[in-house]
């Protein structure tokens, strides 16, 4: 259902410019411009904007209902497998690291599977649909926009190589304020008794920064990506 929304809001997004275009050509041409021409075109734009609504709750809709389907398939399968794994995985891993494994870690497959793909696949589509209604108007033209594609994918590339892993050192540095607040909160009235409640403010306090600087440091570059 994600898909066929998908490819309806795609053909709706290219039919519109061409009614709208055919509306320009009528107000340019003497004797053209009368209710007969313009009724149709009015109406129909004016289905195809309701349609989009249509289209654009069920492509959304039905994308996150997948996802959050995954998600908690994916935390069941990811702690039933931890549950089978050897105790020297657990040697030196943290509850809380394991917790971020299972909730946040898994959480981004939701992010994937209802934004990324979907807008991944409608941008393809639309850069298809446009490609080819360029070419039948003038060919010329449209080869000269195909000239920063590979500038484009240069651009993919980099931004593999260099702000992903970022974002990775992220969700570890994420993972280790969660082991932090874990085992305090776990032995909140141990830090109390032994008046250590400065000093473990401290660690989560360096935790929380280094996250925010790893954070803050993929977002800057991830910002030269998507000024």
């Amino acid at each position: 259902m994600t898909a066929v929304a998908i490819i309806a809001l795609t053909g709706l997004d290219l039919i519109a410019p061409q009614l709208v275009r055919q509306m320009l050509s009528y107000l340019e041409t003497d004797g053209m411009l009368t209710m007969e021409n313009l009724l149709p075109i009015t109406f129909s734009l004016l289905g195809i904007y309701l349609l989009k609504i249509i289209f654009r709750f069920l492509a959304s809709y039905m994308s996150h209902v997948g996802s959050w389907k995954l998600v908690a398939n994916m935390r069941t399968h990811v702690y039933d497998h931890m549950q089978k794994l050897s105790m020297g995985f657990f040697h030196d891993k943290q509850t809380g690291q394991l917790m971020s494994i299972t909730i946040n870690d898994v959480r981004t497959f939701e992010s994937l599977i209802a934004h990324a793909i979907p807008d991944l696949a409608a941008n393809v589509l639309v850069l298809a649909g446009v490609a080819v209604i360029l070419f039948k108007m003038n060919p010329t033209l449209a080869a000269l926009t195909l000239i920063p594609v590979p500038l484009l994918l240069v651009a993919i590339q980099v931004y593999a190589k260099k702000v992903r892993p970022n974002f990775r050192l992220a969700q570890e540095k994420i993972a280790e304020l969660n082991a932090v607040l874990q085992d305090n909160f776990s032995g909140l009235k141990e830090i109390q008794v032994f008046n250590k409640q400065e000093q473990e403010r401290k660690r989560v306090d360096d935790k929380s920064q280094s996250h925010m600087t790893a954070m803050l440091r993929a977002l800057r570059q991830g910002a030269i990506f998507h000024p």
